[in-house]
């Protein structure tokens, strides 16, 4: 009598005609083999090290030159470099100024491409959400500091934006 072959004893299945095709292999004991490197890591397939290099690239590439204010861009690390070196603050606002700008470009297209994979309503919940990221951060920053006045004009501006550009 041939030992049991099953699968919660410990013991692989047999393979039938019918099942074969939903494997995507096996590695000699009847086991199917799907993705791994054969000592029970699951490795996930996907592109080889330059595949995912090229992948990175050409995602990036997408991303940075889908706005032309993307230019803008090298004004992040020049208003980090004014603040740091405590440049005069007219210079630090300016180049602080002109970073924000791309970084809001960014912050849309993110949003954007995020609705595309999650669908409609969770979409607009994301927009309205980080839409008024810059708002929020200018807000927070001017409370830690005790500026309400400037808040209450931040709002204001918000509102009025919104109601002029939106509805």
């Amino acid at each position: 009598m041939s030992p049991p072959r099953d699968i919660e004893e410990g013991n692989p299945s047999e393979q039938t005609s019918e099942q074969s095709h939903l494997l995507d292999g096996s590695n000699g004991n009847g086991y199917a083999v799907g993705y791994g490197n054969g000592n029970g890591c699951m490795i996930p397939p996907g592109p080889d090290r330059y595949g995912l290099i090229r992948h990175v690239y050409s995602k990036a590439k997408v991303v940075l030159f889908s706005n032309y204010v993307n230019v803008l861009l090298i004004f992040v690390p020049l208003g980090i470099t004014a603040g740091v070196l405590k440049w005069s603050p007219t210079a630090i606002f300016v180049m602080n100024f002109l970073a924000i700008i791309p970084l809001a470009a960014l912050l849309s297209f993110a949003t954007e491409e995020l609705a595309l994979m999650v669908g409609e309503t969770v979409g607009g919940l994301l927009n309205a959400t980080f839409g008024n990221a810059v708002e929020l951060i200018v807000s927070i920053v001017a409370l830690t500091r005790g500026e309400i006045r400037i808040v209450q004009a931040s709002m204001l501006g918000s509102i009025l934006s919104n109601i002029l550009l939106v509805c």
